[in-house]
């Protein structure tokens, strides 16, 4: 199992994660995965209310499975919760058993 991304101890600003984004994703995942935890990390900042945003600071608590299931619950309401969803799996990796059973809960939810 790879070591979990520690995304609070990242601190680009916005225009180096574009360049980042931009030179290296299409052909790094772990690079996405990076960018990801960097994405994790700033809904720490989150100030909204509802169920998405809750479950957002709840992940970048590294609260997975809390998080994931708020995000769940927000689906139906939001749909950037399945974004959401997919920057956690993002960080967590594949490897990790929480990506293949919130995988399935998500396909079920859309489908």
């Amino acid at each position: 199992m790879r070591p979990r991304l520690d995304p609070s101890r990242h601190t680009w600003r916005a225009p180096e994660r574009k360049l980042f984004r931009d030179v290296f994703t299409d052909r790094d995942p772990e690079a996405e995965r990076v960018l990801a935890g960097l994405r994790v990390a700033e809904w720490a900042a989150l100030e909204d209310a509802g169920t998405l945003a809750s479950a957002k600071r709840l992940a970048a608590q590294a609260k997975w499975r809390e998080a994931l299931d708020g995000m769940i619950g927000a689906l139906r309401d939001d749909p950037e919760a399945r974004e959401a969803m997919l920057d956690v799996f993002a960080v967590l990796g594949d490897d990790d058993p929480l990506v293949a059973d919130y995988r399935r809960r998500l396909a079920n939810a859309l489908f």
